[in-house]
């Protein structure tokens, strides 16, 4: 009936297991931005020939532009997270942190 922890210790398994990106949340969130990205996408590229609406695909671009920002922050946010924690854990084990 013993059952072992991840190695993170948490019992769930989340992001202390994995860092940030093994989190359920950090992925859905991802993946808005990547469909946010995609369907402003679609809008500039369809809105004036489809629609016959310049603002439409203006808007479109504007979306596709802030999604992909924040997209990209957000990953690198959670690569120096990721970094950090692999640090803090490799300092309480008294081991070398791994090389940036």
């Amino acid at each position: 009936m013993d059952r072992e922890q991840p190695p993170g210790g948490s019992e769930a398994g989340g992001s202390e297991a994995g860092g940030p990106e093994a989190d359920g949340l950090y992925r859905a969130i991802m993946m808005v931005l990547v469909g946010s990205v995609m369907v402003g996408a679609v809008l500039t590229l369809t809105g004036e020939m489809l629609f016959d609406s310049r603002p439409l695909a203006n808007v479109g671009l504007g979306m596709a532009v802030l999604a992909g920002i924040a997209y990209w922050g957000l990953r690198l946010k959670a690569r120096a997270a990721a970094r950090r924690m692999a640090q803090t854990r490799a300092g309480e084990r008294g081991e070398r942190p791994p090389p940036e």
